[in-house]
């Protein structure tokens, strides 16, 4: 559509699987953590976004880490 590629690796959907199973999260749960990992890039449209395991670690650390400021 806008001329983006997005590649997600797959540790990086494991992490996020992982993460929702910790939590014991259905699909809505598993939904916002894809949000909290994709929300960056979506607003930002770069031409290629590349999501990795340590990308969505990151991301999940400094969203707990509001969440608990």
């Amino acid at each position: 559509m806008d001329g983006i590629e997005l590649e997600i690796k797959d540790d990086a959907l494991d992490a996020m699987v992982e993460q929702a199973m910790e939590y014991k999260l259905g699909a809505r749960g598993l939904r916002g953590i894809c949000e909290a990992v994709l929300t960056e890039s979506m607003y930002e449209l770069p031409e290629k976004v590349l999501i990795q395991a340590k990308d969505v670690k990151a991301k999940l650390a400094e969203t707990d880490g509001k969440k608990a400021a």
